[in-house]
């Protein structure tokens, strides 16, 4: 007898769950708080690029923001000053992991190398425009370790001339950057991280601020240590 009143407990216990139930309504959804953007933060070292003839070129700009963009490490433009006997102490002053100089000087070639010194020197006497953009980001890339590619689009094509400068690319191709990536860190570089405002306030990388809405977050974060 209790095996059938089991039997039926457990029916009608089926049949009401199976019942039709009135309607839930949806759930408005949580909106996301905001992220403040996108930042880039965590990198080391610095690469200069040092105006030292004055000519305040936007090529030299450009140059050093494609080589930050390509490489994710942090390039600087700055004004300075170079000469072969004081290339030591023109070095040190840029307080720079490494350094690229644009001199103007019709005695020199279109560019020098001093690798294991860390720098190199461009010479915008024989250079302008795109031609003085492709050398600085040439002389940058030698440094950093990279010095050729297979690839047409690439601005590390063989140049042995101002001519052949104008035919090469203007692209940082991937047999480059795979030369470059694996010794960032033993060149004294370390890339950026991309991450959300709110990301980096989290980790404890934030930059300071630049609109209203990463101040609200950084005051956020900033109220819950209290």
């Amino acid at each position: 007898m209790k095996f059938y009143v089991v039997i039926a407990t457990a029916l009608a216990a089926s049949v009401l769950m199976a019942a039709p139930r009135g309607k839930v309504k949806n759930a408005a959804p949580v909106p996301e708080p905001p992220d403040g953007g996108t930042v880039l933060v965590g990198a080391e070292g610095k690469l200069a690029i040092v105006d030292a003839c004055g000519i305040g070129e936007d090529a030299i700009k450009s140059a050093s923001k494609k080589i930050g963009n390509f490489f994710m490490i942090e390039s600087v433009t700055q004004g300075g000053q170079w000469s072969l006997m004081s290339a030591k102490d023109s070095f040190a002053a840029t307080g720079a992991t490494a350094a690229v100089f644009v001199v103007k000087d019709e005695a020199l070639p279109i560019s020098l190398i001093a690798m294991e010194s860390r720098w190199g020197v461009v010479n915008a006497a024989l250079l302008d425009g795109k031609t003085l953009e492709k050398e600085v980001l040439r002389v940058a890339i030698v440094l950093l370790g990279g010095a050729s590619s297979k690839y047409p689009a690439s601005t590390m094509r063989p140049a042995f001339s101002v001519d052949d400068l104008n035919e090469v690319g203007e692209l940082v191709t991937i047999d480059t950057l795979m030369a470059i990536f694996p010794n960032l860190e033993k060149y004294g570089f370390k890339q950026y991280q991309m991450m959300t405002y709110r990301e980096a306030c989290e980790e404890g990388l934030a930059p300071a601020p630049i609109n209203d809405e990463q101040k609200a977050i950084a005051d956020e974060y900033k109220n819950a240590l209290k």
